[in-house]
């Protein structure tokens, strides 16, 4: 406990004593790009905790309220995989988002982002309780097709309806073809500007979503590309080592 306690007061002091954005933008990106990369869902917990703590005190500019509205977005879908182990932890986690998620639109509007950001919250819903998909699921997709029809280059927002796509049951108009269009659409324009491409834990996983579908298709040769270029971006990466490893001995 002594060790945790010490670690949050190093990272709150690291937050605290950067002064530019551009800086604690790099910072606290790779940082949870990091603990993407390393499964140290821990450290990222810290993180958001810490910077939390610093939006309750006013001392986050906008932007930085957008940042870490997506480090809580990307953990909250990490205790949600956890299913009962982690639930409350999701709950809770998705409960301060939504309050975020409110405040920002409150001073910004309803944009793309916040839209997408909307959508992903009510499948967050579903994914915590699934008994009320048939409720509250076609919400997430009207978020999501406003959010398109907004910005139809917005990354977030391309990356969020393919996540409709994805996971939604065929039955109600799911199709993984249709995920990878727009999957691929958001990779595209992500690729362009490399602060949203480099060391950048959406990135990497939006990479290993694309490849996860081709898996299931069993399009193995597809696959493999996908591996490689998760491995191109980060060299020695143990998780995608083994799953290119899985992939060739079968």
């Amino acid at each position: 406990m002594l060790i945790l306690y010490k670690m949050k007061k190093f990272i709150l002091f690291t937050i605290l004593s950067i002064f530019s954005f551009s800086a604690y933008a790099d910072n606290v990106s790779r940082t949870i790009y990091n603990s993407y990369v390393n499964k140290d869902m821990n450290h990222w917990k810290i993180i958001i905790d810490s910077l939390q703590v610093e939006l309750e005190k006013g001392n986050l500019k906008v932007q930085q309220k957008w940042e870490l509205l997506n480090y809580q977005y990307g953990y909250i879908a990490w205790a949600i995989s956890k299913k009962k182990e982690k639930k409350e932890e999701a709950e809770y986690y998705l409960d301060i988002a939504k309050d975020n998620l409110e405040k920002l639109v409150e001073n910004s509007g309803k944009t793309a982002t916040s839209n997408a950001y909307s959508a992903a919250f009510v499948a967050y819903e579903i994914g915590i309780t699934p008994f009320k998909a048939p409720f509250i699921g076609l919400k997430s997709m009207k978020y999501g097709e406003t959010a398109i029809k907004q910005d139809s280059l917005n990354h977030f927002a391309l990356i969020q309806y393919g996540n409709i796509m994805n996971y939604m049951p065929r039955a109600f108009g799911g199709s993984k073809d249709k995920a990878l269009v727009y999957y691929k659409k958001a990779k595209e324009i992500m690729k362009k500007d490399e602060v949203l491409y480099k060391e950048n834990w959406l990135y990497m996983n939006l990479i290993l979503t694309i490849a996860d579908i081709y898996k299931n298709k069993k399009d193995y040769e597809i696959t493999k590309q996908y591996y490689l270029e998760a491995l191109e971006l980060e060299p020695g990466y143990k998780f995608v080592e083994g799953l290119m490893g899985n992939l060739i001995r079968n």
